[in-house]
């Protein structure tokens, strides 16, 4: 499984990487939208954005993946969960949202459902 990770806070980022190396999955790492966008494709088998970058909004990069053609599983995470959060993400291209903290149990098992999907 490949993972794109599209997420600038360096806690986070290993938290992640704990995530993919348990799930024995590559995980690539964009610490930007303009990184993130480069990066992206559709061999990704899941894309993680954060959606408050240092040069940009996430969803607006969900929006132009979209658009792209990308059709990967996008999953917003953010530690700024506010009303509404879970809908505006899904309008803007992603296909789910989990708000962040999470726990290493809770994301092994959520990127699992999709690890499967993918093989």
């Amino acid at each position: 499984m490949k993972i794109l990770y599209v997420e600038d806070d360096p806690a986070t980022i290993r938290a992640l990487e704990r995530v993919a190396q348990r799930l024995k999955a590559e995980l690539i790492v964009a610490g930007t939208i303009k990184e993130g966008a480069r990066l992206a494709t559709n061999t990704m088998n899941l894309i993680l954005l954060d959606l408050n970058l240092p040069d940009g909004d996430g969803l607006t990069l969900a929006r132009r993946l979209r658009t792209a053609g990308i059709t990967s599983p996008i999953i917003a995470l953010t530690a700024g969960a506010f009303k509404d959060a879970k809908q505006l993400c899904l309008d803007a291209g992603c296909t789910d949202y989990l708000s962040k903290p999470f726990d290493f149990k809770q994301m092994c098992d959520f990127i699992a459902q999709y690890q499967d999907l993918s093989q």
